[in-house]
């Protein structure tokens, strides 16, 4: 079996303490939206890969802050092992 090696960090937009955490995938789940005819799997990975905000009441607690602050988490491949 395959296993993709991914990178997730995780960022405080307030002080830019950053957490990194490295994890091992087996299986992708993408999102399908048929809008017209085409589908493209690039598209799809972009969006997969696309870094997520959270703000709001998703904000993440950051021990640099001590306190709950907006951030921003972006998984990155690694290797395919």
């Amino acid at each position: 079996m395959l296993a993709q090696r991914l990178q997730k960090s995780i960022r405080c937009l307030r002080c830019g303490k950053e957490k990194k955490q490295e994890e091992k995938m087996f299986d992708l789940i993408l999102a399908i939206e048929r809008t017209d005819n085409e589908l493209y799997l690039s598209k799809l990975l972009q969006q997969y890969f696309t870094p997520e905000k959270f703000t709001e009441d998703n904000k993440v607690y950051c021990s640099g802050c001590g306190s709950k602050e907006n951030a921003a988490s972006e998984l990155v491949p690694l290797k395919l092992s």
